[in-house]
């Protein structure tokens, strides 16, 4: 299954001790990979066309923009309000050896401008 190979190059061991550093930094974020994230990335991975410009909104710990740099080499920007997740999301594509440029952004406040640097926009549970 698509889902299981990203999951499993994406995701920490909990012997990394670098995860473990940080988990005690940011204990409440990046602690679980959410259902709609694992599916997102695989209807993603299955486009036709491919992404050169990705914004992702409520980004978390960066997962489908993670795959999305990695899979088609695309350039993305991963965002979230909460710059707390940037670490975490950082350290996800120091792994995966891709990557990606992290903006704070509040979702409520986006604007053409913005949104007409991008090809591609995803989302999946965001909470404001």
């Amino acid at each position: 299954m698509l889902m299981k190979r990203y999951i499993s190059t994406l995701m920490l061991g909990p012997k990394d001790q670098a995860h473990k550093t940080t988990a005690k930094k940011t204990i409440a974020h990046c602690n679980k990979v959410w259902p709609s994230s694992s599916e997102l990335m695989n209807y993603i991975s299955d486009i036709p066309q491919q992404p050169t410009g990705v914004l992702e909104i409520g980004c978390g710990w960066g997962g489908s923009s993670i795959m999305l740099a990695k899979h088609f080499k695309a350039f993305v920007t991963p965002c979230n309000i909460d710059v707390a997740v940037k670490p975490i999301l950082g350290l996800h594509c120091q792994i995966n050896k891709c990557e990606t440029i992290f903006q704070k952004i509040d979702f409520r406040f986006l604007n053409n401008d913005l949104l007409n640097r991008y090809n591609m926009l995803v989302a999946s549970d965001i909470y404001s």
